[in-house]
């Protein structure tokens, strides 16, 4: 028994042969399907449709059309009008996720990473007093009334999220910082 196993010939393992590109020359994903995530962009949800767009973006795989990371291609690369492809898919996408007056601000930025920076700058700044105070009133008008309890405490709740994020940490050194934000979550 043990000659006749040593007499097996070993089966040759051949190279799997593939029509994947080569290591160096890089393969941009197109995803055309729509999506929509729960609350669209009006202007006052900003931190929090900034945070579900990110997550169902990066979950599709195409995070770096927002971040720039990596960056994409050189315009003379031959895989360009393939990101480019990519880059108009995922730009499609917040509109799809926009209040429709929002949509002419964005509509002519020319690539996703534009429309991404330009609605980070209109609506995440946190100087703008303005903004401040209009939250400043909504916490001061928020009523029980007919709601539940936790439905109350969930809007109030936004509110003060929104607070922080707008509230810059006026501490300079980085132990301050931690003491400052450890003493904001109490």
């Amino acid at each position: 028994m043990s000659k006749s196993f040593a007499m097996m010939k070993s089966p040759t393992i051949e190279p799997e042969t593939t029509n994947k590109p080569p290591e160096n020359h890089a393969s941009y994903r197109i995803d055309t399907q729509p999506f929509v995530i729960g609350d669209k962009l009006n202007g006052e949800n900003y931190h929090l449709w900034a945070v579900l767009m990110r997550k169902a973006i990066n979950g599709r795989g195409m995070e770096p059309h927002i971040t720039r990371v990596p960056p994409p291609p050189p315009r003379t690369d031959p895989t360009y009008a393939q990101w480019l492809q990519a880059d108009n898919c995922v730009f499609t996408w917040i509109p799809q996720n926009i209040e429709s007056r929002l949509v002419s601000r964005v509509s002519q930025q020319p690539t996703t990473r534009y429309v991404w920076d330009a609605l980070a700058v209109t609506y995440a700044s946190g100087g703008d007093k303005i903004q401040i105070y209009d939250m400043h009133m909504k916490a001061s008008m928020v009523k029980q009334g007919n709601n539940s309890l936790e439905e109350t405490w969930s809007v109030l709740q936004e509110l003060w999220i929104s607070f922080d994020k707008k509230r810059t940490n006026p501490m300079k050194y980085p132990e301050d910082m931690e003491i400052h934000d450890q003493f904001i979550q109490e």
